[in-house]
């Protein structure tokens, strides 16, 4: 098939497909059913033209370019990746400027160890605005993937903007510090790189028999707080360490105490529990 007057044409693919104007070695695939347009190198076209490529959400502008692809169990992907078939070598392959219809080579990276969760396209370049406070407040993951935050006051800037500007600088930087280095970290470990995460401090629920947590009284004494919801009604009860062996006496007697509450006072199904509730209403009025 002739190309028409913009070089678009169909022939040794599926695709409509043209070589990039301003760069040879780059191909321009026009996806179907969108009007998205992807790039990839012009090396690796023979990977690509056999298959019928679609944008995975025609909705969006930035998306990615996706296709039904058999894999080696016999089943079907019918939403397997370009980029994923285009560098199987990286589990996790990121696009470093983000834009997701870009796979060309120069633009695919190793996203693993949190480098492709790292490089997601934030509102405001993960600068956001708190009007309470009165300032812009920068975002950012550490190297450990522990949630950092540092506030630039409008007060101590000339305006808004240069509060917001400086903001946008410190993120930028932070940031880049942390894929710098995990980036060098996969190169020395040939690809995997062995850090540690930062791992959030499991809350003591105080709700049910697990749920028995101690509760400091003053300074000196310690007891052990129960807590149970049951039908809607809310019994506590605290136990003096003091008054027990150990802490672990203690928390068996609230234990204890948790079952005999279940005993005497049974569950009510969803439908009893919502009549009584209509009818202490009732008696309210």
């Amino acid at each position: 098939m002739d190309a028409d007057a913009d070089g678009w044409h169909i022939s040794g693919a599926r695709n409509f497909h043209r070589l990039k104007p301003d760069d040879e070695t780059v191909i321009e695939m026009r996806l179907s059913t969108s009007d998205h347009i992807m790039m990839y190198d012009a090396s690796r076209h023979a990977d690509v033209a056999p298959h019928i490529w679609r944008a995975l959400n025609p909705t969006k502008a930035n998306t990615y370019a996706t296709t039904n692809m058999k894999m080696a169990d016999g089943t079907w992907n019918n939403h397997y990746a370009l980029h994923t078939h285009l560098f199987p070598e990286f589990t996790i392959p990121d696009h470093r400027s983000r834009d997701r219809l870009d796979n060309r080579a120069a633009n695919i990276g190793n996203g693993a160890d949190g480098r492709n969760q790292r490089n997601v396209p934030l509102a405001d370049d993960g600068v956001y605005m708190d009007s309470a406070r009165r300032c812009y407040t920068a975002a950012w993951n550490d190297l450990t993937s522990c949630p950092r935050l540092r506030r630039f006051y409008w007060k101590h800037y000339p305006n808004r903007k240069a509060a917001k500007d400086a903001a946008k600088r410190h993120r930028f930087i932070e940031a880049k510090k942390a894929d710098d280095a995990i980036k060098a970290a996969q190169i020395a470990n040939r690809g995997r790189a062995n850090i540690t995460k930062h791992v959030r401090r499991k809350r003591v629920s105080t709700t049910g028999v697990e749920g028995l947590g101690y509760k400091y009284m003053g300074t000196t004494k310690a007891a052990v707080f129960g807590q149970i919801v049951i039908n809607g009604k809310t019994y506590t009860k605290t136990f003096s360490i003091a008054k027990y062996a150990n802490k672990e006496a203690a928390r068996d007697a609230g234990k204890e105490w948790a079952a005999q509450i279940r005993r005497e006072h049974p569950k009510l199904p969803m439908k009893k529990q919502r009549a009584r509730k209509r009818q202490k209403i009732d008696i309210d009025e």
